[in-house]
Formats: structure tokens, C-alpha cells, sequence
């Protein structure tokens, strides 16, 4: 029987599952009712929350990811994960054009070695001076991207390196001041509570080193109002019953009293877009993915990275018409 994370939210017969709130930004934790005494109580949720997505990612199957590239297609926003990609690997061909000397990557999130294999396609001559670490919880994901990378010039041991393991784990293990560029594509979403990520990232950057970060950013989960309106969209037979008990548990976040920029009110309707029809098209035979997740403004990453002294040189760069959905950015490390 699958482990069940703290404070799931069940939805029997519903296309669309939420998982656990503990999984959204931390800041917009109290909105979804969740709350802590002290220190030692909001370190437990944040373990919590780590290992709800521990969980997600290891029930993931190549079926459900066929679901979610049809769902993105069907919502007009194409691979939107190679876009990350290709917008991240010209940034970093941009940056390292006139270098020559060794230089050291690493992948954050690196999953299947797409974001690496991009980079070293807009940038051959990476092949003879970078040496390239991968890090990734996922087994499967990893030998996948050895396999892929091998056709690009990467091998194993020689300029290549893979470190199973959560980020912030494998991060610790990082010589400190020893990396030149940190590419992290559609990854650190994946986190509520950024703050032990980006101080690994800080610790094992060297000054001027660079990050490059592509990822999705909306505010649909830091409001349970707009999940409820999202869920109010899709049809499913314990609908009415579900929706009363859901507004009586999150009814105090009714009014979205935040004023949206433009930017981000086209990204939220775009993610709408994308889970109505993933809830629409879905193969029931594949693993639900759950709809709430870390999702947060680009200025919410430039504005904590600061604070470690990795400051924005460029963007966020939106790469969509009138939508922070896809934004890409450039940071270094004074």
C-alpha cells in the first residue's frame, strides 16, 4: 500500500488529485491551514513536505509523463520543458563562449540529461572543458541521461558524473566554492521551503560563478480559493460533497484578495488550461501527478537568492507572450 504524506487531500473519483498542501510554498501555508508553534515543528513540516515529494517523484511513469506532454499540447503551450531548455543552454553558451579553461556544471533536478545535453549542443566546445555533474533522486532517470549524453560527447567518469540524491543532500557533499555554473531547469519548484537549496547552492558556487535557472511560476497554489475555482471546472460524481467539504475546511481563503500582474494572471489561466485538460485526457492506468506543488513568482527566487549573495545579472526572461508561465534567469554570485 502507498505511504499516504501528512495532510493529503483525498479526492475519491475526482480526474484531478491535489496531494498535500504541505507541498506549496511555505509562505502560503497558513492559508491552507497549516501552522507551527516553533522552530523544531516547522523543520518536521518542511521533512514532511520533502518526503511528499519523494514520493510523487517515485511513482512516476513514462505514461504519466505521455499524460502531461498531451495535456501541455492540448493547452497550447508545446514542450514547454524543452523551451526551458533551449533558453537556458543559450544563456549559458552566451556566457562561457570566449572560456577555455576548465570549468565545473552541475545539473540540479538533472532527470534524464536534457538540460545538460541542450547546453553542450548550443556549446560543443564544453565537451573538452567541462566537466558535468548530474544530480537527481531518480535512478532510472540517471541512466537514461548516460545514455543520452554519450551522444553528445559526455562519458561517464571523463567529463561526466552522476550523484543520485536529493539536491540539498548531494549539494552538502560539494567541495564549497568549487562549481562554476548551476543550471536548474523546471526543479526548484519542487521544493515549499527554498532556503536550505539556495544556501547549497551559495556554499559550493565560487565567486562570480553563475546560475542559470528555467522554470514554471504561477500563484494558483498559494491561494486555495483558486484551486477551488479550478476544481469548480472539472466534473466527477462525489463532486458536491467534496466541493462543501473542501470550502469548509479552506473557507476563510474564499476572497483572492491579492491584485494579479498581467504576466501572472495569463500564467494562472494557462495552468488552469493545462489541468483541465490533463483531467480531461488522462490514461486512468497511469499514477495521478498532483496539482499542488512550489510554485511561486520569479521575483520570489531573485529576492531570497540575494540574500545569499547570488544576485540577477539578467531577466526574469518570460518566454511567452504576456505570461511569467516560463521564465528564465541569470545570476551570479558576487
Amino acid at each position: 500500500m502507498r505511504k499516504r504524506p501528512a495532510l493529503e487531500i483525498d479526492l475519491p473519483g475526482c480526474p484531478l488529485q491535489l496531494g498535500t498542501p504541505l507541498k506549496v510554498a511555505t509562505k502560503a501555508w497558513r492559508q491552507w491551514g497549516i501552522s507551527w508553534q516553533s522552530e523544531k515543528e516547522f523543520q518536521k513540516l518542511v521533512r514532511q513536505s520533502e518526503e511528499a515529494y519523494d514520493l510523487e517523484w517515485a511513482s512516476t511513469s513514462s505514461g504519466g509523463l505521455e499524460d502531461i506532454a498531451r495535456a501541455a499540447q492540448q493547452a497550447g503551450l508545446g514542450d514547454a520543458n524543452k523551451r526551458l531548455n533551449q533558453a537556458v543552454a543559450h544563456e549559458v553558451a552566451e556566457l562561457t563562449a570566449r572560456r577555455r579553461e576548465r570549468l565545473n556544471f552541475v545539473d540540479l533536478g538533472a532527470g534524464s540529461g536534457d538540460t545538460t545535453a541542450a547546453v553542450v549542443l548550443a556549446a560543443p566546445h564544453l565537451v573538452e572543458i567541462g566537466n558535468f555533474h548530474l544530480i537527481d533522486p531518480a535512478t532510472a532517470s540517471l541512466k537514461d541521461a548516460c545514455v543520452k549524453l554519450r551522444d553528445v560527447g559526455l562519458s561517464v567518469g571523463r567529463n561526466l558524473f552522476v550523484h543520485e540524491g536529493k539536491d540539498v543532500e548531494v549539494l552538502k557533499g560539494i567541495e564549497p566554492g568549487s562549481v562554476d555554473f548551476i543550471v536548474a531547469t523546471a526543479s526548484l519548484h519542487h521544493h515549499a521551503y527554498m532556503a536550505p537549496v539556495f544556501a547549497g547552492i551559495a556554499k559550493v558556487l565560487r565567486r562570480g560563478g553563475w546560475l542559470v535557472i528555467g522554470d514554471w511560476h504561477c500563484t494558483m497554489w498559494l491561494s486555495p480559493a483558486r484551486v477551488l475555482g479550478l476544481l469548480d471546472e472539472i466534473e466527477w460524481p462525489e463532486k458536491r460533497e467534496q466541493m462543501q467539504e473542501l470550502r469548509r475546511r479552506f473557507g476563510g481563503s474564499e476572497a483572492i484578495e491579492d491584485k494579479q500582474s498581467v504576466d501572472l494572471e495569463e500564467a494562472d489561466r494557462q495552468i488552469r488550461a493545462f489541468w483541465t485538460n490533463y483531467a480531461r485526457t488522462k490514461d486512468p492506468a497511469n499514477p495521478f501527478f498532483l496539482l499542488l506543488e512550489g510554485h511561486r513568482p520569479a521575483g520570489e527566487y531573485v529576492a531570497e537568492l540575494a540574500d545569499y549573495g547570488i544576485r540577477v545579472r539578467r531577466g526574469p526572461v518570460c518566454l511567452m507572450p504576456e505570461s511569467a508561465l516560463l521564465s528564465v534567469m541569470v545570476l551570479q554570485k558576487e
